[in-house]
């Protein structure tokens, strides 16, 4: 072996027990952060629920929504489809409502992967009840051991930090 050869060999080996060795964890994500990416998300929602609103109103000649059945349960309908669609299509296409963008951190499974529609919906429907019952759910992170929420453990997601370094 030629003294050219042995500092790209140790290189080599040395790159190799790099990407054998797992990846360090990653920093758990706070409940005040969360809180405060959630609270950047309520006014996207918000105006999700009125435009909706509006459009509806326009293909409804501008008579109520709440007139009759039908009408209301398809405004309603359509509140719900708006709310599973912002949570759904952020949380799939890269992991991040804009608020989670504002704050840094990022949702994925717990092999690292990104959400598929099926862990978005899981992780969504748990996640009512974590937040009603006084966002007991996801308060209880802060006595579990990697800071996942009810919704978090049930999905099997975790919230991933991402600040520069």
């Amino acid at each position: 072996m030629t003294s050219e050869q042995a500092p790209r060999t140790e290189a080599a080996s040395a790159t190799a027990a790099s990407l054998a060795a797992p990846a360090p964890p990653a920093e758990a994500v706070s409940i005040s952060r969360r809180l405060l990416a959630a609270l950047y998300d309520f006014p996207a929602l918000v105006l999700l629920a009125i435009l909706g609103t509006a459009l509806l109103l326009l293909a409804n000649g501008g008579a109520r929504l709440d007139e009759s059945a039908v009408t209301s349960a398809i405004h309603r309908t359509t509140l719900i489809g708006l709310w599973i669609g912002y949570y759904g299509i952020s949380w799939t296409r890269g992991g991040q409502t804009l608020g989670m963008k504002v704050w840094r951190f990022r949702v994925v499974r717990l092999d690292g992967a990104p959400l598929c529609w099926s862990d978005a919906l899981l992780r969504l429907a748990v996640a009512m009840p974590a937040w009603l019952p006084l966002g007991i759910g996801l308060i209880a992170a802060a006595w579990d051991t990697e800071r996942r929420s009810w919704h978090d453990r049930w999905s099997r997601t975790r919230l991933v930090s991402q600040f520069r370094s």
